[in-house]
């Protein structure tokens, strides 16, 4: 890239060798449009705030804080979203396969196979676009590139609509997520006071919760209590943290969708909202493409970076990298749908609604198969595959 495409130096070596073009997304216009007037602070510095929609490799929504002139800069990413559609398409493509166990084993075979190749196929396009930064890693990859093979995708109809309804939520979180970093900057009071709001919270599922969840029900199968409740711990004991503002900024995002929304989830004049298991389910779909796109790129990342030392060392860097990137995933994703959970359960009760009902009304463990029992170990095999190839 020889010119300037965001007028920020940093920004423009962040991505000085990806293959950016400018972008469009009327959805985020308007959205970007309607937060940045509805949030008080925002509406008061929009003049600090410039964005970029772009498309690249990088797959990233990120804001930079200018530091010449104290602005903030938001960078908005199409290449995300395309990710995420092709994501939830694969997963609602398992969800079919399961939810008509009768069709013949031929014909259930051939979609099987399909959805199969699709996922696979995605995930090597986002390794290698990550990487594309790197002709030599690219060189690599190509020595290993089996994964673009044609499937035929079974699919209900209906879920494309329910397909463009999680998107849609995605982004106004993410967007509103992307705020919260510059609402801390120029709402000081109001993070002090919601941040609070937030260890408390976590402190209450720390040490109430975690030891009444049934270890067969949860997805933490091979983490004690006790690891988790010190994940927990961590996570709460520095505000200053990132991981803190990365958590508490999905935390506060979510209730934030819920008011722009008008969704009522504390006022007792009016009914509890209906539309809560939705806006969990797609939360929870974003918290699993996010950590699957983790996930692949983390532990690819490891692969290609250490082709210059010797096998041992590589085998348990890249052991590292795997488990650092599993460790993340409940350190941010699950822990942030379960505190979002346990709080909407604790304002249920304000309404005389039983806590235990509400949880299973949201409870999106059947859900969430065509991820766990699917994709999820078809992709762990595929890393494992990449990562003997590129060890050879």
């Amino acid at each position: 890239m020889n010119h300037s495409i965001f007028g920020e130096r940093s920004v423009d070596l962040l991505y000085a060798y990806y293959d950016v073009k400018i972008a469009n997304d009327e959805e985020f216009l308007q959205y970007y449009s309607d937060l940045t007037q509805w949030l008080v602070s925002c509406s008061e510095n929009k003049e600090k705030i410039d964005y970029k929609i772009i498309h690249s490799g990088r797959l990233a929504i990120s804001t930079f804080q200018v530091s010449r002139n104290k602005s903030q800069f938001l960078i908005w990413d199409t290449a995300f979203w395309d990710s995420f559609e092709q994501f939830l398409i694969a997963f609602f493509s398992f969800d079919a396969i399961m939810s008509n166990p009768t069709k013949d084993q031929q014909s259930r075979h051939q979609y099987w196979e399909g959805a199969e190749n699709f996922i696979r196929g995605n995930t090597f396009r986002i390794i290698k676009n990550y990487f594309s930064t790197s002709p030599l890693y690219i060189s690599i990859l190509e020595t290993i590139n089996y994964y673009e093979r044609p499937g035929n995708l079974k699919i209900d109809s209906h879920a494309f609509g329910y397909i463009k309804e999680i998107i849609s939520f995605a982004k106004e979180f993410v967007l509103l997520h992307e705020l919260e970093h510059l609402l801390k900057v120029w709402a000081p009071d109001v993070f002090l006071h919601d941040s609070n709001m937030f260890i408390n919270v976590a402190n209450y599922y720390r040490d109430h919760i975690v030891d009444l969840l049934e270890i067969d029900d949860w997805e933490i199968k091979h983490m004690a209590p006790e690891q988790f409740k010190a994940i927990i711990s961590n996570v709460i004991s520095d505000t200053n943290n990132s991981l803190f503002y990365e958590i508490y900024n999905d935390y506060h995002a979510f209730f934030e969708v819920l008011l722009h929304h008008n969704e009522n989830f504390n006022d007792k004049t009016r009914t509890f909202s209906n539309n809560l298991p939705t806006y969990i389910i797609s939360l929870k779909l974003l918290k699993f493409f996010e950590s699957y796109k983790n996930y692949v790129i983390g532990v690819t990342g490891k692969v290609l970076s250490t082709a210059h030392l010797d096998k041992a060392t590589r085998m348990r860097k890249i052991f590292e990298a795997a488990q650092k990137a599993s460790r993340a995933v409940y350190e941010r994703d699950y822990l942030v749908v379960e505190l979002i959970s346990i709080t909407l359960g604790l304002q249920a009760e304000k309404f005389n609604i039983n806590r235990q009902d509400f949880y299973k009304s949201i409870d999106t463990h059947e859900f969430s198969k065509p991820y766990t029992v699917c994709m999820e170990p078809i992709v762990n095999t595929q890393i494992k595959e990449i990562i003997i190839n590129l060890l050879q």
